[in-house]
This record gives structure tokens, C-alpha cells and sequence, in this order.
């Protein structure tokens, strides 16, 4: 599959200069420190979110993660944009009032 001429060649110093940056990006990457301290720290979302009684969130458990993880704080978050958005939607079903 391989012929010699592919085995053969040396590829460490052909195009090193062309790619310059890439590589050291490249080198860079491959230095930064892998840790799963994120997903760590979402299991307690997740125990806290998916209670006995909310044993039958599916698809919103994943968006109410997400939330919680990336979301802003308590003190930045603007309720009334989502108000408003929940009660017109409401209101043009005729279901809920202001």
C-alpha cells in the first residue's frame, strides 16, 4: 500500500517553514493540560436538576445544563425578556394573562 518513495522521505524539515505557525500552535495544543473538571462539576447540576420529581426531563435536562453551566449568574440575569416572550407565546393560544 505504502511504495518506498512515501517511506523514505523525511517529512520533519520539508515545509517547516511554510507552516510556521500552525506548528507552533500545533505544539502549543498539544502542551495544554486535558481535565475533566468541568464534566466533574456538572454532575452535581445534573443530580440537582434531575430530581425523583422531575425524573422525566429528557430533552430540556440537557438545555438546563447547558444553563447552568454556561448561563449568567443570578445578579446579571434579566428575567422580563423571558417573561414576556412566555406570556405573548401564551397569550396567542389564549391560555394565560398578565
Amino acid at each position: 500500500m505504502f511504495n518506498s518513495h512515501f517511506c523514505d522521505r523525511d517529512y520533519s524539515s520539508q515545509g517547516k517553514s511554510d507552516l510556521k505557525d500552525i506548528l507552533h500552535l500545533i505544539e502549543i495544543l498539544l502542551v495544554l493540560p486535558v481535565s475533566a473538571a468541568g464534566c466533574e462539576r456538572m454532575v452535581p447540576s445534573q443530580n440537582r436538576l434531575k430530581s425523583s420529581l422531575r425524573a422525566s426531563l429528557k430533552k430540556s435536562l440537557e438545555g438546563l445544563i447547558k444553563i447552568s453551566a454556561r448561563g449568567p449568574s443570578l445578579e446579571e440575569f434579566n428575567p422580563v425578556p423571558s417573561f414576556d416572550c412566555w406570556f405573548a407565546r401564551d397569550q396567542r393560544k389564549g391560555e394565560r394573562q398578565r
